[in-house]
């Protein structure tokens, strides 16, 4: 789970994230996306207790977002439900990367 704490009086109206290492290695120009777990599911969990689960694409580097009902909200935790397996057999890219988290309201 990740934390993300706001303001008071912030409203949220949309979520969203990239969700895997969608970056170029800046070193040696390699594409890392496919290497590492890819986020699939997510549940959003508002303090009010309202829960937005979002099911993300692989291979879409973009940010996928979903709408939701305004919440008031001082924070938004984001709880992985569900990976990719890691695109590469390195031990160190068994790991769950985001790239961007994006709120809107």
């Amino acid at each position: 789970t990740v934390i993300f704490t706001f303001p008071a009086d912030t409203t949220i109206t949309e979520l969203g994230l990239v969700n895997g290492y969608a970056k170029v290695d800046p070193a040696s120009g390699a594409h890392r996306y496919g290497e590492y777990r890819r986020i699939t599911k997510v549940t959003w969990t508002f303090p009010n207790g309202v829960t937005v689960p979002q099911t993300l694409t692989d291979g879409n580097e973009s940010t996928q977002s979903v709408t939701v009902p305004d919440q008031q909200a001082t924070q938004v935790v984001m709880t992985i439900d569900a990976t990719t397996a890691p695109g590469s057999k390195e031990a160190t890219r068994d790991a769950v990367l985001v790239s961007e988290v994006a709120f809107a309201g």
